[in-house]
């Protein structure tokens, strides 16, 4: 990396109903990245109800020297508006999302925030690792490699993949909207789809994420959620699938 590179990052991580442990793991794996400039802001979407919610922002706030927020809601409003509560505050030049059950390994940032020197770049992703938490499996996923005008071939397949994989620039994640709140899956699909249609994306071809398969309801794993998900993108983008 460029020595005189090194503008702030921000790292949202949002939770809905996770054990702070879980929660913790994640936050613990922003905090170990060999890149140092980066803000963490933990935004907690869970229902006031919750039994952990207390002992989730207590954990946060233990590492608030460390340049960690806590931003709870007062009620639940969904996984979009979550995002957008920390896009909002975040004061990083380039953002990344955490899932509060996924990991970022430790040379993330470093690997991918180079390739966003390139001021056309609005989005970097990288390959993946799943963790199986009921058997303890490690598989490496083989990442899909496109990179510069992508929209034609992200249109065929989220090659990008979660919401934690890729780091992106805020101005253009700002530019194009933030996360769809009516978008009740897919929704890390959707925001990569309007990315690319205005900006150029690249990847770092390494598993820099550890992505867990547990027990937890995920929205990707809800069936109906998935279906309405999906027909609302089609909706979005009609005209290009008709043309």
């Amino acid at each position: 990396m460029n020595n005189n590179f090194t503008p702030l990052v921000s790292a949202i991580i949002t939770t809905h109903k996770r054990d702070p442990k879980i929660v913790e793991r994640a936050l613990k794996s922003v905090l170990s990245q060999t890149y140092k400039n980066v803000e963490v802001i933990v935004v907690d979407d869970s229902p006031a109800t919750y039994e952990s919610r207390r002992a989730v922002k207590q954990m946060v706030e233990r590492y608030s020297n460390e340049n960690v927020v806590y931003i709870a809601h007062q009620e639940c409003q969904g996984a979009c508006v979550a995002r957008n509560t920390g896009l909002e505050i975040a004061k990083g030049e380039f953002v990344g999302f955490l899932d509060d059950d996924d990991e970022w390994c430790p040379q993330k940032i470093e690997e991918l925030l180079p390739l966003l020197e390139q001021e056309e770049v609005a989005l970097v992703y990288c390959g993946n690792s799943v963790f199986n938490d009921n058997t303890e499996q490690l598989d490496v996923k083989e990442l899909t490699k496109h990179r510069g005008c992508v929209f034609d071939e992200l249109i065929k397949n989220n090659f990008i993949g979660s919401t934690s994989f890729p780091l992106l620039r805020c101005s253009a994640l700002r530019d194009v909207g933030g996360f769809d709140p009516d978008q009740q899956s897919a929704q890390d699909y959707d925001v990569w789809l309007r990315i690319a249609k205005k900006y150029k994306v690249d990847y770092v071809d390494k598993p820099l994420v550890i992505y867990h398969i547990h027990g937890g309801e995920r929205i990707s794993t809800t069936s109906l959620k998935r279906v309405n998900g999906l027909e609302l993108l089609n909706d979005k983008h009609m005209d290009y699938l008709r043309s």
